[in-house]
């Protein structure tokens, strides 16, 4: 019986692993699919706002719905340390949507200040410009920093 058991239980063990490394590949490709999906869904807004043409405030109203379906669709594939960065960027990413939302039918045509003492000093148009392009510059950031946090690897 012993010599059976010799042979048995390393073969038993390698079966084990092998079942285990197939779980977690499949896991790790449905992860990557769902991955990919949310990634496509940002990245034409990503190079619509970084075109010369593109307009932050209506490419944001535009394109922040099918953002947010995709964020509510992948939030499933995070866990602990990841699911929480995720949820802080999407809270400072939505609360930029939300910004541009509540100026209305004026939101295409309006400049954002960074502060209201901005406002006050009586700014120029290049002035102007500079914030816009300090804002395309913060909503990048934060949707790369999304994006990056919502790539995982599983390990085991």
């Amino acid at each position: 019986m012993e010599p059976y058991i010799s042979i048995l239980l390393p073969v038993l063990i390698a079966a084990l692993i092998g079942i285990r490394v197939y779980e977690v590949r499949n896991k790790q490709m449905a992860v990557n699919s769902e991955y990919n999906k949310f990634k496509d869904a940002i990245w034409p807004f990503l190079h619509s706002i970084l075109s010369d043409s593109g307009n932050l405030n209506s490419e944001l109203l535009q394109h922040f719905p099918s953002h947010k379906n995709a964020a509510r669709e992948f939030i499933g594939n995070l866990k602990g340390k990841n699911k929480k960065q995720f949820n802080k960027l999407w809270m400072a990413y939505e609360s930029e949507y939300l910004q541009v939302k509540s100026l209305g039918v004026f939101a295409p045509a309006v400049a954002i200040a960074p502060s209201e003492v901005d406002l006050r000093s009586k700014p120029n148009s290049s002035e102007m410009e500079n914030w816009e392009i300090d804002r395309v510059n913060k909503i990048t950031s934060l949707l790369n920093a999304l994006l990056k946090t919502a790539k995982v690897q599983i390990w085991f």
